[in-house]
């Protein structure tokens, strides 16, 4: 290519990469609405709104992980701006951007531009769950403040290798005030990354050991409870389980050993540099958090060290180990025959990922083999090629394992959305990841290889065609609103009939309460998160499940309730729902149910409702 060419090259390459890049995004994170998470974070930024009406719900008239945050207040004020989905919705693809912005801005130090392009396309491409089964992810996509701290952490991390101390500092606190769970990961790789000396490295330890016994002697004058009793930690080890690493499941701790394998391996296989001092601090903030979280929760069952969730510093080893995946496997098979054995054994641990004792027998030979690779001196010829045939197998047959997977798990799926037939294939056919990325990775080797003009230009103009392809699909997925102005309107009459204030059971659809009839939820599985900051909104919300459980449906899952056996009544039916035995042992005044009942409703939507909303009645209790 000839110098007046070079220029050009370079913008039509990264306008093809962003382009195909940005394509992948919008096919593995189609925005998820209100759900998980971000249906508590709705209710606090809407109760700063209006105190009066939603203030006394029972996940908040304790104590809320409202207390440490600023996102609730911003929140808020979009709502009040907005609306609350296109709220939520913005904030959702604000916080996905600065992810991207930040993630690319740490990969760029750690990394050459191939390798930075490859690694932020799997970081996107991958499920990424950390922590106990999958309730938890790196990149989410529905509002909360995770994403954004995560964001600012990248950010600062990249300037913490830039030596721009005070802008780390500043995206730290930023990020702390956000959310300090998530925070406190990067505060904690980055001083396992600080070259201080080990006196140093004391000091601090003493520090955190004071502060610690600092907010420890505060709680204990505010009477706060020391130690979770018996029955506060039942409920916690039965409804969020994924609290207590002693409960998680072994395909959970299979995951994290191959993130953790990851990290070593890129530990021994990368020179000294900034992305190898990030495997080793990365790793050794995920063990130390699970640590802590397992002796001081698990063994001590002390209550701020299960409230910290120190666990959750897993997240940014997911993050380093799939970011940096690509470039340690490419520096491995750089360095010989038992390097690539290596590579081999660690692209099929990844495979093997969600088959848990598969994933631990190759995680438990990859060790040993990378140290025999440093010292490769002291191995026959003969015999790294025979361990390089051995690991070639094991990834082949991990290769045809997971060709199998991802066919099973495309049919297995029903999608009855109206996204076109093509964009539904592609998530379907991409639901582990991988495929995806090895679409994104033939588009990199196009664009990299292609030495003419031309066929640059037409590389970028196949990835421009392709993302505006998905645009229109995508634009009406943020778009959508459940909880619009014609819902609200057409619940009306429900709001003039319930007091301001007062409870209403619409179980399990506490958003529909909060949003649509602006009053508190009397209960729902989502408000039981709360029983981690308050003993007191734990049984409360207990004494409610016990009263309110035997009365639904059967069929209907009831967080914290015991097993209910389903018995016809004698005209052979299935048991409904039981109105009036709700009504006598509970103290609830408002119940909503779905399609009709024995008793008499005191309201029923019109019959122009939107349809999420039909065939609901309000009734209410003597």
């Amino acid at each position: 290519m000839t110098a007046p060419d070079a220029a050009p090259a370079r913008w039509l390459a990264s306008i093809a990469l962003g382009a195909a890049f940005l394509a992948l995004w919008l096919i593995q994170h189609g925005y998820a609405g209100l759900s998980h998470d971000s249906q508590l974070y709705t209710l606090l930024a809407t109760a700063h709104l209006e105190p009066s009406l939603l203030g006394s719900d029972i996940m908040l008239r304790f104590s809320s992980q409202d207390s440490f945050t600023l996102f609730s207040p911003i929140y808020a004020s979009a709502i009040n701006l907005l609306g609350t989905e296109p709220a939520a919705a913005l904030l959702t693809f604000l916080s996905q951007l600065a992810f991207i912005a930040g993630a690319a801005f740490l990969a760029r130090r750690l990394m050459p531009a191939p390798s930075a392009w490859l690694g932020l396309a799997l970081v996107c491409a991958l499920p990424g769950f950390y922590g106990a089964r999958n309730v938890f992810a790196v990149v989410e996509s529905f509002a909360t403040p995770r994403l954004l701290a995560e964001a600012l952490i990248l950010a600062g991390l990249g300037a913490f290798l830039a030596r721009r101390l005070w802008i780390a500092s500043g995206l730290a606190l930023a990020a702390a005030a956000l959310h300090p769970l998530m925070a406190a990961a990067g505060v904690a790789v980055a001083l396992f990354m600080n070259p201080a000396p080990a006196r140093a490295r004391m000091w601090t330890l003493a520090g955190a050991s004071i502060i610690a016994g600092i907010a420890f002697a505060v709680l204990a004058a505010r009477g706060e409870q020391f130690q979770f009793d018996d029955d506060w930690l039942r409920l916690l080890r039965s409804g969020t389980d994924y609290l207590f690493p002693m409960l998680w499941p072994i395909a959970s701790w299979a995951r994290e050993a191959v993130v953790l394998n990851t990290l070593l391996v890129g530990a021994l296989a990368l020179e000294k540099s900034p992305a190898r001092s990030l495997c080793i601090a990365a790793g050794l903030a995920a063990v130390a958090g699970t640590a802590i979280s397992y002796v001081g929760g698990d063994l001590l069952r002390i209550v701020l060290i299960v409230q910290l969730q120190l666990w959750r510093w897993n997240w940014i080893a997911t993050f380093a180990a799939t970011s940096l995946l690509p470039f340690i496997v490419m520096r491995a098979w750089s360095q010989g025959t038992l390097w690539r054995a290596v590579a081999f054994l660690l692209g099929a641990a990844w495979l093997f990922m969600t088959q848990a004792f598969a994933a631990l027998a190759i995680t438990a030979l990859l060790i040993p083999l990378a140290a025999l690779a440093r010292r490769k001196s002291i191995i026959p010829a003969g015999s790294a090629r025979a361990l390089f045939l051995g690991a070639g197998t094991v990834a082949g047959l991990a290769v045809l394992f997971h060709v199998a997977l991802v066919i099973l798990a495309a049919a297995a799926g029903a999608d009855e959305s109206s996204t076109p037939a093509a964009i539904k294939a592609a998530r379907a056919f991409g639901r582990t990841g991988w495929l995806p990325w090895l679409a994104f990775l033939a588009a990199f080797a196009v664009v990299q290889r292609a030495t003419m003009l031309p066929g640059k230009v037409f590389a970028s103009g196949c990835c421009l065609i392709l993302l505006a392809a998905l645009l229109p699909t995508t634009a009406r997925e943020w778009s959508a609103t459940i909880y619009g102005p014609e819902p609200f309107r057409a619940f009306e009459s429900w709001r003039e009939r319930i007091p301001a204030g007062t409870e209403v059971l619409w179980f399990d659809s506490p958003l529909s309460s909060w949003l649509l009839l602006r009053r508190p939820s009397y209960l729902s599985n989502q408000q039981e998160a709360s029983a981690l900051f308050s003993r007191s909104a734990a049984m409360a919300m207990k004494a409610r499940v016990d009263a309110v459980a035997p009365n639904l449906e059967p069929t209907t899952f009831v967080g914290w309730a015991e097993r209910r056996p389903v018995a016809p009544s004698p005209d052979g039916a299935a048991p409904g729902f039981n109105l009036a035995g709700l009504c006598a042992s509970t103290d609830v005044k408002y119940v909503i149910t779905h399609g009709e009942t024995a008793a008499t409703p005191i309201a029923a939507t019109a019959p122009n409702a939107p349809s999420p909303f039909r065939d609901i009645q309000l009734h209410a209790c003597p």
